[in-house]
């Protein structure tokens, strides 16, 4: 069974992604192709309304922000794919800001999941209980801001909150949150949606992401988890 602390440090990658990278984006694809996962290889959902970006300028810079970060948090990230909404990358100008972005990730250092999804869903339920989840949100906070001063970044993040009740099936689990992104200049709220599943024993999360200006655009976020959920 795994350890609380080892299910924080998986959250914690949910979090890194919100640290969009601004970056022209020139290439891109509305298909996603199968993934390698330790010696074997899956073919995954593509979220609906974005397209796989991991060879675009701006997707390589995300993954070497989040390798960086995960890394200077004693992570051991293998970033599958990341994820940008079609509209901007089919923008005539590329350095058209996203409103959907998100990633495809496991962590090696938290290491296999040996007991199926169901138990990994008790164990994510339990985190995000009642009586736990304000340790856990203040945990992923400490470790988030720790890991941005150590690579001198000067960005943080402001109080994490589940705001919905998480979603379980046999396939996966999914649960959705709010943050606040603080630079020298201003913040930023941000809606995310997290869906975590088992392949080859990794515990591999998707993490979608939208600024957080209206209600409704919560509504679209979640629907998009889901669909990808019900596609496992």
């Amino acid at each position: 069974m795994k350890k609380q602390s080892e299910i924080i440090r998986s959250f914690t990658f949910a979090l890194y992604a919100a640290f969009v990278l601004f970056a022209p984006a020139t290439a891109f694809s509305e298909e996603i192709g199968p993934v390698k996962i330790g010696a074997k290889e899956y073919s995954l959902p593509l979220p609906d309304g974005l397209c796989e970006a991991s060879n675009s300028r701006w997707g390589v810079n995300y993954i070497q922000f989040l390798n960086n970060l995960s890394a200077s948090a004693g992570g051991d990230p293998v970033i599958l794919n990341v994820f940008r909404d079609c509209g901007s990358l089919k923008s005539k100008e590329h350095g058209h800001l996203p409103t959907l972005w998100g990633y495809l990730a496991f962590d090696r250092s938290v290491g296999k999941a040996w007991l199926g999804q169901g138990a990994l869903n008790r164990r994510l339920r339990k985190t995000l209980s009642n009586e736990s989840a304000d340790d856990a949100g203040t945990q992923l906070k400490n470790l988030t801001d720790r890991s941005f001063e150590k690579i001198k970044a000067d960005i943080r993040i402001g109080e994490i909150k589940v705001i919905c009740d998480p979603l379980e099936t046999k396939r996966g689990f999914m649960t959705c949150g709010l943050t606040r992104l603080v630079t020298a200049t201003g913040h930023q709220d941000v809606y995310l949606v997290t869906v975590i599943f088992l392949r080859n024993r990794e515990i591999l999360t998707l993490t979608l992401y939208r600024n957080a200006t209206d209600l409704s655009d919560l509504d679209g976020l979640v629907s998009a988890g889901k669909e990808y959920l019900a596609a496992l």
